[in-house]
């Protein structure tokens, strides 16, 4: 399978832990997933988001021509933004990978 985003290309499948881009203060938690239909990475855990928030309906504009120039500006942020985090896995993926290795969790 082809990615639509070849920077994961050299990511391999796993869970990695990153400084937010935009917040040194917090760590973000990626998994790198492959099947059979998709090639991608998601935050950890499930339902999860990091990055730019997702806007609200109400913060919409009613004209659709603006409307599509904020959704494309925002969409351009979060691609922004995710470029980073995937630049920082790829900088040391063995660092990235550590402390997800190292979790322990009790019971």
């Amino acid at each position: 399978m082809t990615s639509l985003w070849p920077e994961l290309a050299p990511i391999e499948a796993g869970y990695y832990a990153v400084f937010d881009p935009d917040d040194a203060s917090t760590v973000t938690y990626w998994r790198r997933y492959f099947t059979k239909n998709r090639d991608g990475l998601a935050a950890w855990p499930p339902k999860s988001w990091y990055g730019p928030l997702i806007p609200r309906r109400n913060e919409l504009p009613d004209d659709p021509r603006a409307r599509q120039e904020f959704v494309s500006a925002w969409s351009q942020t979060r691609r922004d933004y995710l470029d980073r985090v995937v630049a920082a896995i790829s900088a040391d993926t063995t660092a990235a990978g550590r402390p997800l290795t190292e979790l322990e969790i009790s019971a």
